[in-house]
């Protein structure tokens, strides 16, 4: 239930940060199409193509659904998909070309492991599996590259893994930091909502009269001085009625001070019950005294 709720509160700011960085990357990585254009060769307008024209739409459209703030399966898995595409299809354009292009497809693979595991900071199961299928396609890539011997395909094959390794670590802590800083933003406000219940409970009996249930004489002359304050603007009338009991003292010391609150907590209910609705006010002044307002 916990992790379900730092979803549910943390997936509108997560979609929105796609959204802008997913923008920024698509713009970078469209900035190699116009490299290719300047580079020329015989596969610079394949290239362009598979970048402008199957990628790119496809990257926009989902950054575009960013915005209706998508479920946590459709956003993290779509992201992967996006970034191991950029990857597959960068192996792709650099295979079979020469030594350079090789070592330039190596680079690109570990530029999208790093986008995926720490720009991003995909959810730590769906960067692993877009990091392995990165790798995959790597793998595939080293078997059939004819450029290089069997020493630097493995060196290729490490420096991938020590990158899928370094920001996968670097991905669990700040997913784990993510969550401790939610922990304590959940403390903080369950902080609140305590002290906002204290307080509301401290101020309710600070205004009750503890025998009577009534309301005290400090809250009558608050409410006193605001129904006033109404009447007077309104043109209302305001009536007060001043209440005492008789020979409340004698009953006291006839039967007891006991007796003598059962008194009081009957002539105050007896009280309550006798007003005609929510805006008349009735308050236990001190002793055997009553107060009750009557806009």
């Amino acid at each position: 239930p916990l992790e379900e709720r730092f979803e549910r509160d943390t997936a509108p700011k997560r979609a929105l940060r796609f959204w802008h960085e997913g923008l920024m990357a698509i713009l970078l990585f469209d900035l190699f199409a116009v490299a290719d254009y300047f580079i020329g060769g015989d596969r610079s307008l394949e290239a362009i193509f598979l970048r402008v024209g199957v990628v790119t739409p496809l990257a926009l459209i989902v950054c575009t659904s960013m915005r209706w703030k998508p479920r946590k399966i459709y956003r993290e898995t779509n992201v992967g998909f996006l970034i191991c595409l950029v990857g597959l299809v960068h192996l792709y354009i650099e295979s079979d070309m020469s030594v350079v292009s090789t070592a330039y497809a190596q680079v690109g693979v570990i530029v999208a492991i790093l986008f995926a595991n720490v720009v991003m900071r995909l959810r730590l199961p769906y960067a692993v599996a877009t990091s392995a299928a990165l790798f995959a396609g790597d793998l595939a890539f080293l078997q059939m590259d004819r450029f290089l011997n069997e020493t630097e395909k493995t060196m290729g094959m490490m420096l991938a893994i020590c990158a899928i390794m370094i920001t996968l670590i670097a991905n669990y802590s700040i997913g784990r930091e993510e969550r401790f800083s939610y922990l304590i933003l959940l403390r903080h406000e369950m902080q609140r909502e305590e002290l906002a219940y204290v307080n509301a409970e401290l101020h309710r009996i600070s205004s009750r009269d503890n025998l009577t249930g009534l309301a005290n004489r400090h809250s009558f002359e608050a409410h006193c001085g605001t129904l006033w304050q109404q009447t007077l603007g309104a043109g209302a009338p305001l009536s007060a009625i001043l209440i005492d009991i008789d020979k409340f003292k004698a009953v006291n010391d006839l039967r007891g001070h006991l007796y003598g609150d059962k008194v009081l907590a009957r002539g105050a209910s007896r009280l309550q019950q006798s007003l005609r609705g929510k805006d008349d006010f009735a308050a236990r002044l001190g002793g055997e005294e009553f107060g009750v307002l009557l806009p």
